[in-house]
C-alpha cells in the first residue's frame, strides 16, 4: 500500500522518466535515413508532384501505402516545415507515441491503478514492437494512439457519470482508425465485445449492453465506408500479392512479438498463491475480449488469399487493447500487490533490451547474407544511415556514375541521390532493368557502379547488366575505397 502511495503522489516524475526511456532508446531510429516506405509515402502521397493538394491524398490509393489520415498530417507537416533532417521530419509521429504513452500512464491509472499504469508505461516504453514502428512516417503512430485513446474510452465506460466523454472519445478514434488503414477496423470486434461484456458484469441488461457499444460499432461502420468512394482503388490494392507465404509464420511472429513485447503474460493467466479469491465476474470480460481478439486475428488469416497471409505489422491496432487486458489480469490476480515494483520495472527493462540485442544481431547477419527480414521484431532498415552517406558523398566524381542497388534500397537511395541534386535517372533497382540492360541503354559516359551488401549480389547485378557471368565477375570486382559502410559497399569492375 505504501508503494502505490509513493506511486500514486509521484505519477508525472514517473511518466517524464518513461518518457525519457522512450526517446533514449528510439533516438538513433529517430534520426536514421529514411527507410523505403518512409520514401515513397513523401514521395509519392505527401508531395505528390503530379497533384500536391490535400484532397489527392484523401482520394489516390493506388497503393496501401497511403495511409490517409496520416498522411494528411505529414502532408500538413511537410508545408510547415519543408524537407528538414530526418528527426524533425519524423516529429508528429514521434510525438504521436508520447501521446500514447501519456494516456497510458496518466489515463489508464484511474482503472488499473498508478502502479500498473507505470508499468504499462514502461512496457511501451522498451517495448521492441513499440517502438519499432511509433517513430517512422508512416500510419502506426497514429494507429497506436488513437487504439489506445479508444480503449480508454471503453475503460471510461466502466465509471459512472463519465458516460457522454467515454462515448465521444470511443466514437472519434473508431471513427479516425480505419481512416488510417482500412484494417484497423478490425479492432471494433473485440473493443465493443469489452464493453458490453463489461456492462454485463456490471448487471445491465442486454439492450442497454448493446447500445452502449453503438458509438464504436458506427465509427467504425462509418470510418471503413469512407473507402466505398474509392472502391475500385480499393479492390486493386486487396488484389496485390502482397503478405507471407504462410499463415502460420504469422501466428509465429505475433506470439514472438507479444512475449517480447509484455514479458509478464504469463501472471494475466494464473492468481498468485497469497491473493486469496479472484472475482471470476472481474475476470470475464477479460476473457470474453481475448478470445474475440483471437477470433479476429484467425478470421482476418483465414480471409487471406492462400500463400498471401497478412503481414505481422496489421495486427499492431490490437497491441493497446491486448496490453490492458494483460495488466487488468495482472490487477485481478493480486500480483502488483505482491511482486515488488523494482523487480517488475527491471524485468521489463532486461526483456525489452535483450530482446532488441538479439533481433539487432540476428539482422546484422542477415542482411550481411543478402537478406532483408521485416516483422515485428526485426527490420533490416531500422537505424541505417549506409545508403544516406553513399549518396552524400563528395568525392569519387559521382555526378558520372549510373548507380544500381538491390530493390529493397533503391527508394531510400535515389531520395538522398536526388535531394543531393543529381539526376533521379542516373538511379535504378535491379528489379526496374532487364537482362543485358547495359548494353541497351544511352549511358554516355557514365560509369556503372553497385550499391550492394555483398560481393555475391553485387556481382549478380553485374551479370545482369551484361558484364559475364557471376562466378567470372566475383574475382573482377573493386571496392572502392573510403565510401560505404560495414554492411553495404559501393562496387565497379575493374
Amino acid at each position: 500500500m505504501q508503494d502505490e502511495t509513493h506511486l500514486t503522489k509521484k505519477n508525472s516524475s514517473w511518466l517524464v522518466i518513461i518518457i525519457a526511456i522512450y526517446i533514449i532508446r528510439s533516438f538513433s531510429w529517430f534520426s536514421a535515413e529514411l527507410w523505403y516506405d518512409e520514401v515513397l509515402t513523401l514521395t509519392r502521397f505527401v508531395l505528390n508532384p503530379n497533384d500536391p493538394s490535400l484532397l489527392n491524398v484523401f482520394r489516390d490509393y493506388p497503393i496501401a501505402n497511403n495511409h490517409i489520415l496520416s498522411t494528411a498530417i505529414y502532408w500538413c507537416w511537410t508545408r510547415i516545415v519543408g524537407l528538414p533532417d530526418e528527426s524533425l521530419l519524423r516529429l508528429p509521429s514521434i510525438c504521436l507515441g508520447i501521446g500514447t504513452i501519456v494516456l497510458i500512464v496518466r489515463h489508464w491509472r484511474h482503472f488499473l491503478g498508478d502502479k500498473l499504469a507505470v508499468i504499462g508505461g514502461i512496457i511501451f516504453a522498451i517495448s521492441p514492437v513499440f517502438t519499432a514502428y511509433a517513430y517512422q512516417i508512416r500510419g502506426y503512430s497514429l494507429t497506436f494512439f488513437l487504439a489506445t485513446l479508444a480503449v480508454s474510452g471503453a475503460l471510461e465506460l466502466s465509471r459512472d457519470g463519465k458516460a457522454k466523454r467515454a462515448q465521444a472519445m470511443l466514437f472519434f478514434s473508431s471513427l479516425l482508425l480505419p481512416l488510417v488503414i482500412p484494417t484497423n477496423a478490425m479492432l471494433a470486434l473485440p473493443l465493443a465485445t469489452l464493453i458490453v461484456a463489461d456492462a454485463r458484469s456490471r448487471q445491465l441488461s442486454w439492450r442497454q449492453s448493446l447500445l452502449s457499444s453503438l458509438p464504436c460499432l458506427a465509427g467504425f461502420a462509418l470510418g471503413a465506408g469512407y473507402y466505398l468512394t474509392i472502391f475500385d482503388q480499393l479492390k486493386r490494392v486487396l488484389a496485390e500479392p502482397d503478405g507471407w507465404n504462410s499463415c502460420w509464420l504469422v501466428i509465429g511472429n505475433l506470439v514472438l512479438a507479444l512475449i517480447a513485447h509484455a514479458i509478464v503474460l504469463p501472471l494475466a493467466f494464473f492468481k498468485h498463491p497469497k491473493a486469496g479469491d479472484c472475482g471470476a465476474r472481474r475476470m470475464a470480460p477479460l476473457a470474453w475480449t481475448g478470445l474475440a481478439v483471437l477470433c479476429t486475428v484467425g478470421l482476418m488469416l483465414l480471409l487471406s488469399r492462400s500463400g498471401h497471409a497478412p503481414f505481422p505489422r496489421v495486427f499492431l491496432v490490437l497491441l493497446p487493447l491486448v496490453s490492458v487486458l494483460i495488466l487488468l489480469a495482472i490487477k485481478e490476480n493480486k500480483h502488483q500487490d505482491i511482486i515488488p515494483f523494482t523487480t517488475l520495472a527491471v524485468v521489463i527493462l532486461l526483456n525489452g533490451l535483450l530482446w532488441e540485442r538479439l533481433a539487432d544481431n540476428y539482422t546484422r547477419l542477415q542482411l550481411k547474407k543478402n537478406q532483408v527480414p521485416d516483422n515485428l521484431l526485426q527490420q533490416y532498415y531500422r537505424g541505417q544511415d549506409e545508403l544516406r552517406a553513399i549518396a552524400r558523398q563528395n568525392d569519387h566524381d559521382m555526378e558520372s556514375w549510373f548507380v544500381v542497388t538491390d530493390a529493397y534500397d533503391i527508394m531510400t537511395f535515389r531520395f538522398y541521390w536526388v535531394t543531393r541534386g543529381l539526376p533521379a535517372g542516373q538511379t535504378a533497382g535491379d528489379n526496374e532493368l532487364p537482362e543485358d540492360f547495359w548494353n541497351k541503354i544511352n549511358h554516355d559516359n557514365l560509369k556503372l557502379r553497385v550499391v550492394a551488401k555483398s560481393p555475391q549480389k553485387a556481382a549478380e547485378i553485374f551479370q545482369k547488366a551484361g558484364f559475364g557471368s557471376k562466378d567470372q565477375l566475383l574475382d573482377k570486382l573493386v571496392r572502392i575505397p573510403g565510401i560505404g559502410k560495414p554492411i553495404r559497399a559501393v562496387y565497379a569492375i575493374e
